[in-house]
């Protein structure tokens, strides 16, 4: 791996390095967008291990996570039927995503979904992670659509379905 060529170290250490770092993170940035940024983790990840801020290396490790990321990406089945016909029958879609604006994007673009979605909602947007209502209040003033003409198809019960929940929205939990 590419952050082994500077701070040479076995997989499981990495590993660990890694989950250490992501928390290092995550927890005074709860709730908020920048918890979700790989590019963070890295950096805390590097300056621990090589005792500085190393900009340009910190980028290149995340720019080579994100292509992982990519290159095993796919959707689930049924999603791009399900989209086409959303758009063939003139219903309005929405992505929520803790994610920020720039991977989210990336991602549809690279499912080739972008042109089915007609809004994205992002946690640094809305200053908050789901379940927080102001992400939802966010989707449904963009939509233009009250909360009883929506419905929240999400894959995590906590923050998908009870967020959407708690403002009397209805939903599905799709596994």
């Amino acid at each position: 791996m590419l952050i082994r060529r500077k701070a040479p170290m076995d997989f499981s250490e990495l590993k660990l390095r890694y989950e250490e770092a992501r928390n290092n993170i995550k927890k005074p940035l709860i709730g908020k967008a920048a918890s979700h940024s790989r590019l963070l983790y890295f950096q805390n990840l590097l300056e621990a291990c090589l005792r500085g801020t190393d900009a340009k290396f910190a980028l290149e490790v995340e720019s080579a996570y994100w292509a992982g990321y990519f290159t095993r990406m796919k959707l689930r089945p049924g999603v791009l039927d399900f989209l086409t016909w959303c758009r063939k029958n003139g219903i309005v879609t929405c992505i929520l995503t803790d994610l920020t604006a720039d991977i989210q994007f990336k991602k549809m673009i690279h499912l080739k979904i972008d042109k089915l979605i007609d809004w994205v909602v992002s946690s640094e947007e809305a200053g908050a992670d789901k379940p927080h209502k102001s992400m939802f209040r966010l989707a449904l003033k963009k939509m233009g659509l009250s909360r009883s003409d929506v419905l929240m198809i999400g894959d995590n019960y906590h923050k998908d379905i009870l967020g959407a929940k708690a403002l009397g929205i209805r939903t599905v939990l799709s596994k």
